[in-house]
């Protein structure tokens, strides 16, 4: 109040002007208020628990706001003192079914009241109640759940007061605050309203005073002007008025103080509350404290006896450890350590008792079978030492034999290699082969061979025994057991093998040294011999020379050369010195060297003569060759004027989107293909000439031939290169061809589907009356004629143009079978199918919400009825989906734009290898002989596209469902199994 002060008294000045006084006597008055309102200040503060109460706020705004928010919490808490409150409001289209309705008290948490719901929801109870800060500030307040401290909650308040508060509620309990959300006490139906009305009849108070102010000031102004008559009346007037303010300031003072007592008695309501509840909670923990200390009592003698039969036990466990490791000799006397532990500690070992008694017994039992185990492996042991011992002995004198008789084959076998030895003597001495002959050499090798023959066999002999009976001869020491004597004579024998080895390997290669030099010895000494005789034998006059006719005769008889004179003058010139009669023995090898030479000269000559012929052969074909590369190359310019034209004739196809028809790309391909093929032919004859010269050129000719037709072999390839790239083309054409003729025919399709389905809407006729009227007369087939001269009498859309003749009769031709469309085939192309791109509903009735039949699977197709009906952004229509006939309707168009249904549905894809048969049943008779007549039948490879014509239906014998269709690969028609008896899908959708 006193902060009030200072903004009232300038407000007063400023009003007493208005009001006509001067300062002065506005002064004084308003003192004299002044005063009236410090006595009623004393007042309040003679109060001691008021003031300690207003001592903690710093300022009387703050005393104030703390004033105002009391008085809404003492509203509330008023409020809260009823047993039933009412749950209106709220915008959340989930919560607000849920909270709205009335509410009963239902006991309390946290100190504070809680309201549950006269009627669940759901199954589920709906309850108002408060939370402290135990779970910290961010969850302390009011809130609504289906139970007490759930973590299921719909809408929170952060207030901390007594009883829910009537506003502010967030919902959900994160979210933003729902201003039209309240709680309210039943009794009390509009408490906002009088509230509201409250607040007006201030505000008219307000005004009344404004328009008083401003009314003073009027009177003032006209004082002014009309005299000093009226200012004695509004004299009057202002005192009127200075009587009403004191009035009002001491009975707005009077309510301050009611309100002050108010809240005095409010706070001592809930001090003796607080107290209230301060006592129960003492209360509440020395129960508790006693409790705990009677479970801490019960938990201390609960440990000491587990301790004490804890110990008990580990007392005998400790006695059943050492009869677990006891041995024979100690098993009785710990024996009798258990049952001494048992007697004393048993007792004491509490529930442990029947199991401490268990592992005792068995113990004692298992000790005895370990013992028994012993003993008997004991008895085993020694039988197994005796039966080794005498298992060794006889070893020993096994042995004894085996070594024995190695021994005899061992000296056997040194006595064959000493033989050896022996006989090879003449070989191995220094002069041993010096003055032998080469038969005696022979001799004495075949001597010494057989003399090593026999002592391999007898080494070998012996390395079979020993390999075989090594082991046995070779008895191990054993414990307690004296070493074999066998052991040290087969480590003699052994000895001497290994010396007989090496002594026999010895003489074996020294003899065959010998031998070989020997020989080469001898057979030196024999050509010797042969060369003295020989020179003997043309020394005709026996004068130890040979003269130029003897020189002469040995050239022709020896090498059946005609030596020429001066060749002999020649050669004895350069062999003999002056006065010398001939050539002598010592130069008999010079002279057959010179004889040699003489006849390789001669040879030369010849061959000269024959190379200089031949090089003139050589040139002749050189030219001959050439001419032929001439006449090759003259061809290449006619190929090539050729292939010109042919290239110049496709350059309307090598271009990229082409505008041109099938139809005229394939008469491009078929007007260039002979002349391609013509082109094709002329190259490769020309490169068959090419390689013609290049292998039958002359040896000699070879690298020239190779040279001289570089240039045609570079024309040959880009003859080659030019010609791949128009095959290339034309194939090329040839499948673009392909792709644009269906296109085209799919475009007609759509063309003439679309007339067909305007003529049969605006006729109202059912698909087979339409085929009635495209065969001419109800036929079971339709004729082209009649095919195409429907399209010229139906009914036309506005502006539609039936495709041309020439286009009907090609798409006639892409549906007919032996000339003719059959009935089947042409309901199949009359009739408007969609494939399901996305699942969705069949429904009973044009609303999506209405009679749910079944989903439609991605994959399925269906047969549409009628036109597409539009509700809202949805499009939907009637069809009958062909899995199992059933009709509904079905959404083609979202909302969101989402796709459900596209055209198509009439070519399916095979996802699963499977094979086309002419017949539907497969085991019929008909099947059967047609699967003879076929060498194999035409298998679907996954990937290949197939066109229906006649749609699925069931064989009843095998469960499979199968449909007639064409191969787009190759126009095939047959019948395929589209899904299996085991549910294998062999064709799906494309």
């Amino acid at each position: 109040l006193a902060c009030r002060a200072a903004p009232q008294k300038g407000l007063g000045l400023l009003f007493g002007t208005m009001m006509g006084y001067d300062a002065a006597a506005y002064q004084q008055m308003y003192q004299q208020q002044q005063a009236a309102l410090q006595a009623a200040q004393q007042a309040q503060q003679a109060q001691p628990q008021q003031a300690a109460m207003m001592a903690g706020y710093g300022g009387q705004m703050q005393q104030q706001q703390a004033y105002q928010q009391q008085q809404t919490e003492a509203q509330v808490e008023t409020v809260g003192q009823v047993a039933h409150v009412t749950v209106t409001g709220c915008q959340h289209a989930t919560v607000s079914g849920i909270v709205r309705g009335n509410f009963s008290a239902s006991g309390q948490n946290h100190g504070k009241p809680t309201y549950k719901r006269d009627a669940p929801v759901n199954g589920l109870d709906v309850m108002i109640y408060f939370w402290d800060e135990r779970d910290g500030p961010n969850f302390c307040g009011w809130w609504f759940g289906p139970k007490v401290g759930g973590d299921q909650v719909w809408a929170y308040h952060s207030s901390r007061t007594q009883t829910p508060p009537l506003s502010g509620w967030k919902v959900p309990y994160d979210g933003a605050v729902d201003p039209t959300f309240a709680i309210a006490p039943a009794a009390q139906q509009q408490p906002q309203q009088q509230q509201f009305g409250y607040q007006q009849q201030q505000q008219g108070q307000a005004f009344q005073q404004q328009q008083g102010a401003q009314g003073g000031y009027g009177q003032q102004q006209f004082g002014q002007q009309g005299g000093f008559d009226q200012q004695q009346q509004q004299q009057q007037q202002r005192q009127q008025q200075i009587q009403q303010a004191q009035e009002q300031a001491r009975m707005k003072i009077q309510q301050q103080q009611q309100q002050q007592q108010q809240l005095q008695m409010m706070k001592q309501q809930q001090q003796q509350k607080q107290q209230e509840e301060l006592a129960r909670k003492a209360q509440m923990q020395q129960e508790m404290n006693r409790r705990r200390m009677e479970e801490q009592k019960k938990i201390a003698e609960q440990k000491k006896k587990a301790a004490d039969e804890a110990k008990a036990s580990i007392a005998i466990r400790k006695v059943i450890s050492k009869v677990n490791m006891a041995k024979e000799e100690t098993l009785a006397q710990v024996q009798q350590e258990l049952f001494t532990a048992m007697q004393t500690e048993l007792g004491n070992c509490g529930s442990l008792a029947a199991k401490v008694k268990e592992e005792a017994e068995q113990s004692v039992e298992n000790a005895k079978k370990r013992v028994a185990d012993l003993q008997a492996a004991k008895a085993a042991q020694e039988e197994r030492k005796a039966q080794m011992i005498e298992k060794h002995k006889a070893a020993c004198e096994k042995a004894d034999t085996l070594v024995a008789e190695f021994s005899e084959k061992v000296e056997e076998a040194d006595s064959a290699v000493q033989s050896l030895v022996e006989t090879a003597k003449p070989f191995t001495e220094v002069d041993g082969t010096l003055d032998m002959k080469e038969e005696e050499i022979e001799e004495l090798a075949k001597s010494i061979a057989e003399a090593a023959e026999e002592a391999n066999a007898k080494v070998k002999t012996g390395s079979d025994f020993l390999k075989e009976n090594q082991s046995a001869m070779k008895v191990p020491d054993m414990l307690g057991q004296p070493t074999p004597e066998s052991r040290a004579a087969f480590s003699k024998t052994m000895e001497t093998v290994n010396a007989y080895l090496k002594t026999k390997e010895m003489a074996i290669g020294k003899a065959k040294m010998a031998k070989v030099k020997g020989l080469k010895r001898a057979k030196a000494k024999k050509a010797l011999e042969s060369q003295v005789a020989k020179f003997k034998k043309y020394d005709a006059d026996k004068d130890g020379a040979l003269n130029k006719k003897e020189i002469v005769v040995y050239a022709k008889k020896e090498f059946g050369f005609a030596l020429a004179d001066a060749a002999a003058t020649k050669i004895l010139k350069v062999l003999t010195g002056p006065g010398a009669k001939g050539v002598k023995q010592e130069d008999f090898q010079k002279l057959k060297v010179q004889v040699g030479i003489q006849r390789e000269n001669a040879l030369d000559a010849q061959r000269k003569k024959k190379r200089e012929q031949r090089e003139k052969e050589v040139e002749a074909a050189k030219v001959a060759l050439k001419e032929k590369i001439g006449e090759v190359d003259g061809s290449w310019g006619e190929i090539d004027e050729k292939l010109k034209k042919v290239e110049e004739a496709t350059k309307p196809l090598q271009v990229k989107n082409s505008s041109m028809k099938s139809g005229e790309i394939l008469a491009v391909v078929s007007e260039v293909e002979g002349d391609l093929k013509a082109s094709e032919e002329e190259a490769a004859a020309m490169k068959k000439s090419v390689l013609e010269l290049k292998n039958g050129a002359e040896p000699e000719l070879k690298l020239f031939a190779v040279s001289e037709t570089k240039s045609l072999d570079s024309r040959c390839k880009q003859l080659d290169t030019r010609l791949n790239f128009m095959n290339t083309s034309l194939q090329r054409a040839r499948t673009d061809a392909k792709k644009k003729e269906a296109q085209e025919i799919s475009a007609f399709e759509k063309q003439a589907q679309a007339m067909i389905q305007h003529h049969q809407k605006k006729k109202e006729m059912s698909p087979e009356d339409v085929c009635d009227a495209l065969s001419g007369g109800g036929g079971e087939t339709i004729a082209e004629d009649s095919f195409t001269a429907f399209f010229a009498d139906c009914e036309k859309e506005e502006g539609a143009v039936a495709p041309a003749s020439e286009d009907l009769s090609r798409l006639f031709k892409s549906m007919e079978e032996d000339g003719s469309v059959s009935k089947e085939r042409m309901l199949v192309f009359i009739r408007h199918f969609m494939k399901v791109v996305k699942e969705t509903t069949i429904t009973e009735s044009l609303s999506i919400t209405e009679g749910s039949k079944r989903k439609l699977a991605a994959g399925e197709v269906v047969e549409v009825h009628g036109l597409p009906t539009v509700e809202g952004n949805v499009t939907r229509v009637k069809c009958k989906a062909l899995k199992d006939d059933l009709t509904g309707f079905v959404t083609v168009k979202g909302t969101a734009g989402s796709v459900f249904l596209m055209d198509g549905g009439r070519v399916f894809k095979v996802v699963k290898e499977t094979i086309m048969t002419d017949h539907f049943d497969l085991d019929s008779q008909e099947a059967k002989d047609a699967s003879k007549k076929l060498e194999e039948p035409r298998k679907l490879k996954t990937g290949e596209l197939v066109e229906v014509r006649v749609w699925s239906m069931k064989e009843e014998k095998s469960g499979l469902m199968r449909m007639k269709c064409r191969a787009k690969n190759d126009g095939k028609i047959g019948w395929v199994t589209v899904t299996g008896n085991a549910g294998t899908t062999f064709l799906t959708v494309a």
